[in-house]
């Protein structure tokens, strides 16, 4: 699904520090649902760094034990990069699937990060995220996000692409942050007091995000609302 790095690629944002017990994903629908999208799936993750330690497992052992804690079935697979090691399981249940990966960077930190995603509508989304409460409630802290994904039908123009964000962020009451209005998308990063926990942008509290673009493989527009920002591609 993704690589270690998709976490570093979110330059210039300090983490405050969240539990997915208190991940209130029902703001986060609210929001989606004011876009007036047809729901097509959902990314869940969280992530976190392990402790170091001259006697640690190996990440192959590292990575079966999270799988087995996750209730995640598959083999455990090595894979090698120039500046990174990573075992990984992956499991595909349904319309579900999971990924369980540890990984070693260069910099010496070794991450945990779990992963579930559906392409399905929000099939099992709140099967998910009870599954990763459970879980997370034997990490303590960890860095959550989730993303819920849909197309509105037919294509919107820019100015109705602005509405609609601004139309989801009214929604939760949330006040913006920093955004971006192009050719190529809408984006809004915001702050809404009905998400208990944030990350810091530039200095601002930020925990909700609301973007629209064209996608020219469906001829739609592609919407998207994730918390606290986006860590799906688009």
């Amino acid at each position: 699904m993704r690589n270690i790095w998709w976490m570093l690629a979110l330059a210039g944002l300090v983490w405050i520090g969240a539990r997915t017990s208190a991940m209130p994903y029902r703001a986060l629908e609210t929001a989606f649902n004011a876009t007036k999208a047809d729901p097509s799936g959902y990314s869940l993750n969280d992530w976190w760094v392990l402790p170091e330690s001259p006697r640690a497992p190996t990440l192959a052992v590292l990575a079966a034990n999270l799988a087995r804690r996750a209730h995640v079935s598959g083999p455990v697979r090595l894979s090698t990069g120039l500046s990174y090691q990573k075992a990984t399981v992956v499991d595909h249940i349904g319309r579900v699937d999971t990924e369980v990966i540890v990984e070693h960077l260069a910099s010496g930190a070794t991450y945990a990060v779990i992963d579930r995603a559906s392409n399905d509508g929000f099939y099992g989304l709140n099967e998910s995220v009870a599954w990763a409460q459970t879980l997370m409630a034997t990490v303590g802290s960890a860095h959550t996000s989730l993303t819920l994904e849909g197309y509105l039908h037919p294509v919107l123009t820019r100015k109705q692409e602005t509405k609609r964000v601004e139309e989801a962020l009214s929604a939760v009451n949330a006040q913006e942050v920093n955004g971006v209005v192009s050719p190529a998308l809408v984006s809004e990063a915001a702050n809404t007091p009905e998400i208990g926990h944030h990350d810091m942008l530039e200095n601002h509290p930020v925990n909700l995000q609301v973007a629209m673009d064209y996608d020219g493989y469906v001829h739609a527009t592609q919407v998207l609302v994730g918390t606290p920002l986006i860590t799906v591609t688009y």
